[in-house]
């Protein structure tokens, strides 16, 4: 299944708080999705590149009261979740089949998401 990235606003279009919350929730849906997705590098490349994004967003231009737990909550579960992420794509690349261990990682890095989701 060919994807569409075209609702995907690039790093340097992120411009509110808004949209990185946006941004966050969409990577979480993607993941739930991709049970039933084509894998491809390119779609994991962009999962972390969107979090990658709203990390470097948060740190730049937000305030530590934008957040209900705190900017340094929300930004360790980010990378906490673009780490598990990280991992699941190398098992796949290593193994090139979706494994169990493959989809432990990629529901850790759902639920570091989640987190960050409920520290906003």
């Amino acid at each position: 299944m060919k994807e569409n990235f075209e609702n995907i606003l690039p790093d340097n279009q992120l411009t509110t708080l808004h949209e990185c919350r946006r941004r966050i929730e969409s990577t979480r849906k993607d993941i739930d999705d991709l049970k039933q997705r084509e894998f491809t590098d390119e779609f994991a490349g962009l999962l972390v590149d969107r979090i990658t994004g709203v990390v470097t967003w948060i740190r730049t231009y937000s305030k530590e009261e934008d957040f209900e737990a705190g900017k340094k909550a929300v930004l360790k579960y980010l990378r906490e979740a673009r780490i598990k992420l990280n991992t699941a794509f190398e098992e796949y690349n290593k193994k090139k089949v979706r494994t169990e261990k493959f989809y432990r990682l990629l529901e850790g890095g759902g639920e570091f998401l989640d987190d960050a989701l409920h520290a906003w």
